[in-house]
């Protein structure tokens, strides 16, 4: 399937902010804000398994994850503040929240592409690599012969 790297992701998203805003709860205007404010820090823990799992596989450039691991903790705090000023403006019945959701929601989605990039770039990398290492060597089996 084509592009199925970013349909799954999308897809756990989906079900995560469908699952918290329904089950046992009534859809108000209050907890569909509540639950969009929220999304960004599921964004966000996304990334950081992708990055996490990038940093533990077999091949990789473990400096590069943990780099990015750490940067990205930073970020989440940042986006967990964000998160809860939002809700506390809302409730406040400050305008300013929206703002503040906007920048969340950018920050996260950066970030989610951010880690997906580096995933998946060093995975075509290894099998690039790879299929080139095999084609020498039958190109050399095939010269010996």
């Amino acid at each position: 399937m084509d592009h199925l790297e970013i349909i799954l992701p999308l897809t756990l998203l989906v079900l995560a902010f469908v699952l918290k805003l329904s089950i046992d709860r009534t859809i108000k205007a209050p907890n569909l804000i509540q639950a969009i404010c929220e999304l960004p820090v599921d964004m966000i823990f996304l990334s950081l398994s992708f990055l996490i799992a990038f940093t533990l596989s077999d091949n990789t450039d473990t400096s590069k994850g943990l780099f990015y691991t750490l940067a990205f903790i930073v970020l989440a705090t940042i986006i967990v503040i964000l998160w809860r000023k939002s809700l506390k403006l809302y409730d406040l019945k400050n305008n300013f929240w929206i703002l503040l959701l906007c920048l969340n929601l950018a920050l996260s989605t950066l970030a989610l592409f951010q880690s997906m990039d580096v995933l998946l770039n060093t995975k075509k990398i290894t099998q690039t690599e790879n299929t080139e290492s095999n084609n020498t060597i039958n190109n050399n089996q095939n010269g010996n012969k």
